[in-house]
């Protein structure tokens, strides 16, 4: 995976004890900040009622934030590795799926 962010959180997870509150604040910034350009230019062209999913994960990071960077190592660690789940996850997303195509129901 060559995502920067992706690759950042890699780092930062073998190295989580060494990491100040400024750099745990700079990673929590990045991954925030991926995901508002992936609503952006990913999802841009699709309408708020179908992107409220991204809408309120930009927002439980932004809000979340400050416990993210106060966690202790282990939990920051876990933290991180989620995070990178989920970034993976949507970067398959990004380049299998059309997002202006309706979505399909699987029953």
């Amino acid at each position: 995976m060559s995502i920067p962010v992706i690759t950042a959180i890699q780092a930062a997870s073998e190295s989580v004890p060494s990491l100040t509150p400024a750099d745990k604040r700079m990673l929590v910034a990045h991954i925030h900040r991926y995901l508002e350009d992936y609503r952006r230019d990913v999802l841009g062209d699709l309408p708020d009622r179908r992107c409220g999913w991204m809408l309120r994960l930009i927002e439980a990071v932004s809000s979340k934030a400050r416990g993210i960077v106060e966690a202790d190592a282990k939990e920051f660690r876990s933290i991180m590795v989620e995070f990178e789940k989920l970034l993976v996850v949507l970067d398959d997303l990004r380049l299998s799926h059309k997002w202006s195509e309706q979505p399909v129901v699987l029953h």
